[in-house]
Order: structure tokens, then sequence, then C-alpha cells
């Protein structure tokens, strides 16, 4: 893999989220950015701990990976043969060691290796804990407590899981039949404890530090909305790109957006909404989502399965994929049903049954993605293990009926879980010019220009598709960061022939033109940006740059104060923007404090900087507050202890002083 993919070494999209994230904890703040957590939270500090042990190296987080993958093998092994037999077991691990899509995820900065650890050592550990042989009470208590952390931790990685709880719970109530009535609520109170003890955590953090009453994540709102909304079709395709930012900016450009929990709870509200106005579509809609939950393509979310297969012989294999893993472990579950197989296995079956059909119906409500659906295929590869391990069985008895109803199901079951349903919106795929351009960017961010360029290159010679406007746009930006800006404002013109809807790329132009003189041209587009996108403040600060450019200091502060005929939210940008305006063209010190201030009370997440406290420190005192002014100066300082600027307004102060 790292011989061959160019990009190995650079995280994308989520990767470089929580590759980001782990590096602010490490180096600015324990707790994190300002704002609640856009992505549960755990994964970034497993990545940011593997970086304090080792040094930064996203090759070591890979290692640890594979490393944790391979006793992810000996969990399942000893998780399996508990539940069913070692021949089951041994089968289990066989199948997961070569299963292609997990063999992929231990290269990718991605949860999913992480979160079948932690699934599978706390289900394993909690059927322990409920044993009626574990005599000792220290042992069974510990079990419980350890697992319950564990499914804690589980948790807070990836919040589907929640629900999953109390049918947990239930499955001790009901299905343990040997233990005693006092072991059975130890056990129920510990485990219960211990899990919520990482839950409540992360929602004390949300809240004490970010002032926002978030369980988890804020990413759960719009994820909800992404699976249940009247154009399902396209949000659930959707690709980091403008359709995204449109799609995240939209709460913005209809309410007054304050903080992450007002995002997420506007994206709930319009989910119900939907349903509530859409029954029988929404229903329609959760039907579809179940078919395709339980169907064998490996639906892509930020990048496609077949670039993975150009560096890797190990993908192009036919085998060992969902193909064959679904229709196995779905007859494995069928087959319980019969009680002939069903005597032979162990009353802790039912758990990882349970928490597979709860986490799948959450996904459904959600929408379907393979790595979403990757933290339960251990438990479906135990099933499939189960299915071809009875049907060996079946034919040493010479069982004539039991082998004919498992061969007439499963060749049912691979045709009906295989064939590609709803042809016309799904499976979505991801265009090959969208993969070109992710490459390119990446690679280009990376300032490697000639391998960027081979990739651009490669897109535009594509067949023009939905996506070809991204790799214009692209070629844009890479023409004007190598100096060629005549070439750079010629994509962008193309990049909006092909999409007039890229506010980006006219943003862009805009700029272009801006760098020139050309401010009446550069205004243009600047105007036809802001139609598209009247809450993306870069905007705003051009056209008022262009304003400026012209000499009219007041259409230049007007055009800024226009961000809220525009847009109901707050946004910092604008309000430093329009300070700084204030106090450097109009000494206007009380409206340029006031602008300071709301940028700091409303940061949408953003760390501040500390040139606005610098700023802010500077109004305090021309407005004659010393102490104000010193107080402020001192949080910038905070943030950033050598801040040159900071440092002499410091001195200042104090010479004034005495």
């Amino acid at each position: 893999m790292k011989a061959n993919n160019p990009i190995f070494d650079y995280p994308i999209v989520d990767s470089k989220e929580y590759v980001d994230n782990a590096q602010y904890y490490l180096e600015k703040n324990f707790l994190g950015p300002p704002g609640s957590f856009f992505h549960p939270p755990f994964y970034s500090y497993f990545v940011a701990l593997i970086f304090k042990l080792f040094g930064f190296s996203t090759d070591i987080v890979k290692m640890v990976q594979v490393a944790l993958d391979l006793l992810n093998l000996l969990l399942l092994y000893l998780l399996a043969g508990k539940i069913f037999n070692r021949a089951t077991a041994l089968l289990s691990s066989s199948i997961y060691a070569l299963y292609i899509p997990i063999i992929q995820f231990n290269v990718e900065i991605l949860p999913p290796v992480l979160i079948i650890f932690l699934l599978l050592s706390s289900t394993l550990l909690f059927i322990r804990a409920c044993e009626s042989k574990q005599r000792k009470n220290g042992r069974y208590i510990a079990m419980s407590i350890l697992s319950g952390f564990l499914f804690g931790l589980l948790i807070i990685t990836l919040p589907n899981f929640l629900p999953c709880l109390p049918f947990i719970l239930l499955w001790l109530v009901f299905f343990v039949k040997e233990i005693s009535p006092a072991k059975r609520y130890t056990v129920i109170t510990a485990f219960t404890l211990f899990v919520m003890i990482p839950v409540m955590a992360v929602a004390a953090r949300n809240y004490l530090y970010a002032g926002e009453k978030v369980l988890l994540s804020h990413n759960g709102g719009i994820n909800l909305y992404i699976g249940n909304n009247p154009d399902i079709n396209k949000t659930v395709s959707l690709r980091p790109g403008i359709e995204w930012e449109e799609l995240l900016m939209y709460p913005y450009t209809q309410e007054r957006i304050e903080t992450f929990e007002d995002q997420s709870r506007f994206w709930i509200k319009e989910v119900f909404s939907y349903i509530l106005s859409n029954p029988l579509k929404w229903i329609k809609d959760m039907v579809k989502k179940g078919i395709l939950f339980f169907n064998s393509y490996e639906f892509p979310r930020n990048f496609s399965y077949k670039t993975f297969e150009e560096y890797s012989f190990i993908a192009k294999l036919p085998f060992m994929k969902l193909n064959l893993v679904m229709p196995l472990g779905i007859g494995g579950l069928i087959i319980l049903a019969f009680p002939k197989f069903r005597n032979n296995v162990n009353e802790s079956v039912y758990l990882p049954v349970s928490v597979f059909f709860i986490y799948s119906c959450t996904i459904i409500l959600f929408f379907v993605s393979g790595r979403y659906r990757l933290p339960v295929i251990p438990f479906l590869i135990m099933f499939s293990s189960f299915f071809i391990y009875s049907f060996y069985c079946s034919i040493k008895e010479r069982n004539i009926k039991i082998i004919a109803i498992m061969t007439a199901l499963l060749p049912i079951l691979t045709v009906a879980l295989n064939i590609n349903y709803f042809s016309s919106s799904y499976p979505y795929k991801i265009n090959p010019s969208y993969s070109y351009t992710l490459t390119g960017k990446t690679l280009l961010s990376n300032k490697k220009y000639d391998q960027a360029l081979r990739f651009f290159r490669k897109g535009e010679n594509m067949p023009i598709d939905d996506s070809t406007y991204q790799i214009y746009r692209s070629l844009g930006h890479f023409h004007a960061e190598t100096g060629d800006k005549e070439r750079a404002m010629e994509y962008f013109g193309k990049a909006i022939e092909l999409n007039p809807r890229d506010y980006r790329a006219a943003k862009s132009l805009g700029f272009e033109h801006k760098m020139r003189g050309h401010f009446d041209k550069a205004l243009q587009y600047l105007d036809k940006a802001r139609e598209i996108a009247p809450c993306f403040p870069e905007i705003y600060m051009n056209a008022a740059d262009c304003y400026i450019g012209k000499g009219d200091l007041k259409k230049a502060v007007s055009t800024i104060e226009s961000y809220k005929d525009y847009c109901p939210s707050p946004h910092p940008a604008i309000n430093v923007s329009l300070a700084k305006l204030y106090m450097d063209k109009y000494r206007m010190w009380e409206k340029a404090k006031m602008q300071l201030i709301l940028a700091l009370e409303y940061h949408q997440g953003e760390e501040s900087s500390p040139e606005t406290y610098n700023r802010l420190g500077a109004c305090y005192y021309h407005l004659g507050d010393m102490s104000a002014a010193r107080k402020t100066w001192l949080k910038g300082l905070e943030k950033a202890p050598d801040y040159k600027a900071i440092k002499i307004n410091m001195g200042m102060l104090k010479s004034r002083r005495q």
C-alpha cells in the first residue's frame, strides 16, 4: 500500500480531522477546540495516545491498528468458541483474517478497527461475567466493570451502540437463567455504571467547556438528516465539496444559529417535520435502506473502493468480501431458529444477535455506508462460520432434510443479497473525477506539485461527469499557487460554466480580479458567489477589499455590515473584519470593541486568535479601561505566549503606569 498509494502518508477528509484533533489535544488543549465535539471523540484520543507514546507518525498509527486487529482475531476466536465451538471459532478467525475490507481499514486512520476491538472485548467480558461458574465475587465484578467501561468507550467512539445498552441488560434478565438474582443485579449495576462514566464525561466536557447541551457529538443531527429528507437520493451520495458545504451552511441561512447545539437541533427539527409531513415516503425510504443494509454492495463514503483496488492486489480477489459473508451470515441467523441447531449453542448467542440487529437498525435509521456497517461484520462472520460448520455436520450425519433446506437456502440468499437494487439511485458510486480531485488536492496541499498535476490531468481527461467541475476548480487553484494566474482564471471560469452554483470558483475568480485591480469585475463574481453562499464571510471581506481599492471606505463597511441582511447567523470573521475597519480607518474604538466581543462570544467552534485579543485590548486601552486592557492581553498571551504585538502593548501599558 505504501509503495503504490500516492497519498498513503497524507490523511484525507475524516482521517485528517482525527489527526488534526489528536495534535490539538497534545499541543494546545487536552479538552479540544472550542465547541462541542463534531466526531465522537475517543478515536481522536486514541490517535493522540499513539502520537504521545511513539511520536507523530501516521505509519505508527496504522501499525498499531494492524497489531490491534491481530488481537481482534484472538477475541473473535474466544467469543465464537464460547458461544459455538472450537471449529466455528477457528473458521471465524480464519475468515476474519482474510476479509478484505477489514484489511483495507487496518491502514486507514479511521475508527473501525478500534470499534471492533471494543465491541468484541466488552461482549466477551460481559458473557464471562454472567457465567454461573464465576464463583469469586471479585472476579465477576471486575469483569462487569471492565466490560462496562470498554462498552462506554465504544459508545463515545460510535454512539450508534448506545441504543444497544437496554437490550444487553434485557438479555441478562431474560436469557441468563443460571445465575442468582443477587449476582444478576450486581452485574447490571456495575456494567451500567461504568458504561455511563465515559458517556457522562464527554457530556460534561461539552456542557462545561463548550457551553452546549450535546451528549456526545453534534454530527448526529446532520447525519440523521442525510438519511431522512425529501431529497435522500442526493444527500446520501454527497461528498466533501460545494454541495456538502451548502448543506452544512443551510441551517445558518434559515435561522440564527449561534452554537453547534443549535445546528444539531435544527437538523433534528427538519427530520421530524419531514416525517410528519411525508410518513408514507419516509416508511418507504426506511424499507429501502433496510434492504440496502443487508445487500452485499460496499457503499463508499469518502473514497472509492475501486481506488483501493488500484494500490493493492489483495483487494482484487473476488472472495472474502460481503458478497460471500452476507448470505452465509444471514443463513446462520436463520438456522438458529431450528431447535436442532439452537440446542447445541450457548444461550449467550442471543447477546451478539441482539447487538447485531439493534445496531443495524440505527444505521438503517440514518443511512447505509460500508464503513458504518463494518463494526458488526465480526458477528456476521461468526454466524457465517456457524452456517458452514452446521452444514458440514449435517453432511456427516447424512441428515437429508437439513442438507436439502440449507442447500436451497444458500443460493436463494446469495442471489437475493447480491442483486443491484434501486439502480437509478443506489448503489451510489463515486465518480472517477472526484477520486482524482481528492488525490490531486491532497498532493497539492502537501506541495507535491508534479504528482498533483498528474492526477488533475487524469481527471480532466475523463468523460465529463457531475464532479468534473471540481477538477477544473482544483486546476485553477493549482495554477494560482504555481504562478500561472491566467490559466487559473481560465479554469475557474470552466468550473462555473459546468456548475453555475460553484461559489468557490466564483469567489476565487473574484479574488484574482481583485488582485489585478479589476475591482468592478471582481465584484460581479463576488456578488454571484454571495447569492449562492450568503453565509460565507470571505466573500464579503473580498468585496470590502474591492471597495477599499476603489477608495470607498463607507461602502466597504456597509458591505461587511450587509452580512446580517443576508445571513441571520453571526460569524466571528465578519465581526473581526468590521472591528479592523472601525479601528484602522475610523478610530471608532467603542464600535470595534463590541464587534470583537461578539467575535469571542459567537466563535462557531473556531479558535479565537491572539490578534483578536490584542485588538480588543487596544480598544479598552484607547477607551481608558486599563484594567480590562491588561486582562484581555493576558488572555491573548495564554493562547500565544510569544505574541509580539501583545508583548509590546503590555510593555506600553506598564510604562504608562510607571
